[in-house]
Order: structure tokens, then sequence, then C-alpha cells
């Protein structure tokens, strides 16, 4: 399967797609104003100023015509150092619509499954969060808050799965997804087991009334 795949003019290795921020390859695809601005960018971000950045790329992308990909993914990447998660989510997959070939968006794809993954990450602390405070005499709408709680961060696990499974589709060879992919599916596993423990204890409520 992978000996059919397209090949691309240029491809980031393994340690470019685990580094943050790439640097452009070849700075024939883009015009000086948009050199200097990824530079911009750059230096800010080596200065933790990630808001100075951010209006580096967004400059950036309104004159680009070649090498969106790489735009939208640092872009991204500096959201998610914003904690604008969502916002950067929105980045990866415009990352993902813009890329030349499915070789390409194997990058965007990593991103976007470590975006989710953080969300996911925030969504099940608040579960244990909402948990420790329910008390044994809690009423049928507190596990009913619960549910939806537990639903949400199902459907996240799910969507970094498809992040995670795309990425091995590109490149069965990538590590990262197939490690990531087993906690994924425990983590679902786990969740659905409590779903279902949830629901009974709702049940319950509902029938001693």
């Amino acid at each position: 399967m992978a000996n059919n795949m397209p090949k691309t003019k240029k491809l980031p290795n393994k340690t470019e797609v685990e580094t943050p921020y790439m640097r452009y390859h070849d700075i024939s695809e883009l015009n000086i104003r948009i050199a200097i601005l990824c530079d911009e960018a750059c230096m800010a971000i080596n200065n933790k100023d990630y808001d100075v950045a951010l209006k580096s790329y967004d400059l950036a992308l309104t004159v680009a015509k070649y090498g969106l990909p790489t735009l939208l993914i640092n872009k991204g990447v500096t959201l998610m150092r914003l904690k604008r998660l969502e916002d950067a989510i929105e980045c990866y997959d415009a990352a993902i619509d813009a890329a030349p070939d499915k070789d390409y968006s194997i990058i965007a794809w990593h991103y976007k499954s470590m975006g989710l993954g953080k969300i996911a990450d925030t969504q099940i602390k608040e579960v244990k969060d909402y948990v420790a405070k329910i008390s044994e005499d809690a009423p049928a709408s507190y596990y009913l808050k619960l549910e939806k709680m537990l639903k949400c961060y199902k459907k996240t696990v799910e969507n970094v799965t498809v992040c995670l499974q795309n990425s091995l589709e590109i490149n069965p060879r990538f590590k990262f997804p197939k490690e990531c992919l087993k906690t994924c599916r425990d983590a679902l596993k786990i969740t659905n087991s409590l779903l279902n423990t949830v629901r009974k204890c709702k049940s319950s409520i509902k029938n001693q009334k």
C-alpha cells in the first residue's frame, strides 16, 4: 500500500513533524513579504510573544498564494500555546483542506489529534471534579449532567481516534498514532463502562420515585 502512495516535492521528516514551528523549506515559494512575516513570527515565538506571532501569521495568510498548509499549521500551534484550542483545530482543518495531497496533510492530522487530546484532557478533568462533588443522595439531574459530560468527552476521544487513523492510513510506519490509538481505545472502553453505570444510577433514582 505504501509503495503506491503519491510523492510530494518536499516532505518534512519525522523530526520536523514533531517540531511545533516549522520553517519553510523552499523560500522561492514565498514572496519576500511573507518570508519577513514568518521570520518575525519565529522571533516572537522564541520570545514567547505568541500574540505577536499570531498577528504575523494572520498577515502572511492574507497575501500568501503558496505554503498555505504550513502557515495554517504554524498559526494553529501558536493558538494552542495561547490555549485557544478550538481555533487551533479550525486552522488544522483548513490546512488539511489546503494540503496538495494526503502525504502533506499528515502533519495537520498530527497536530489536530494533539489539539483534540488537550481538549479531552480538560473534559475528563471536569468530569472528575464534578464526580467528586456528587453526594450519595444526589438527584437524577446530577447524573443527567454527568452523562452529558461523559458523552462530550467520548465524542472528543472518537475524533482523536479519527485523526490518528487518518495519519496511519497515510503513513503506516508513523509510530505516534499507533501508540496513541491504544490509549484512546482504552479510554473509550472505560467511558462506555462509566456511561452504563451512570445510566443505571439515573434509572434507579427514577424508579425510587
